[in-house]
């Protein structure tokens, strides 16, 4: 009897020490995103935040670039030296919007930026952009991704155990050196 509870009891300990060695007590922290374009492996994430660009442009040259914010703002100076109001001012032809939304990662392996919200838009002697219709837009891109980076994050990334915590026998061989 004594003999069998001793062979349960190392079996236990060698099951426990194998479990240990292949990180399975500890929660997986390497990150993969997975995205349209395939996948970016990404290691342990440092940090998480969201990011928007825009750039207006015009023939090539650059009117307004930068976060939303910065666009935003950068409009109302302009409109500010102007005899026409934001409400009823329109981009001449030729002006194009590229902007976009999304999640960036910073992290051990790589950093990575999700883009998840996007506006393409070119204005045409048929049909001019607003600017107090973009302003609307790029707001609300940039209030949908604040409110929606954690959801966005989380059906993107897939964690697991680092690499090295999946080879036994180097995490045993540093088990034992400990």
């Amino acid at each position: 009897m004594k003999q069998q509870i001793s062979n349960i009891i190392i079996a236990g300990m060698l099951c426990g020490t194998a479990l240990y060695a292949t990180g399975a007590f500890e929660k997986p922290t390497y990150a993969t995103v997975h995205f349209d374009g395939g996948y970016q492996v990404l290691g342990e994430i440092g940090g998480q935040s969201y990011t928007s660009n825009v750039k207006i442009t015009k023939e090539g040259n650059t009117l307004h670039e930068g976060t939303i914010s910065e666009v935003i703002e950068s409009i109302h100076k302009a409109a500010a030296n102007s005899d026409q109001p934001i409400d009823t001012a329109s981009f001449v032809a030729g002006v194009k919007v590229d902007a976009y939304t999304g999640v960036r990662w910073e992290a051990s392996q790589a950093n990575f930026t999700l883009q998840t919200d996007w506006l393409k838009e070119e204005s045409t002697e048929e049909k001019g952009i607003s600017v107090a219709d973009l302003i609307s837009r790029l707001e609300s891109m940039e209030t949908r991704i604040k409110q929606e980076q954690q959801t966005q994050a989380d059906q993107a990334l897939t964690f697991s155990q680092p690499p090295s915590n999946s080879f036994f026998f180097s995490r045993l061989a540093s088990l034992l050196r400990n």
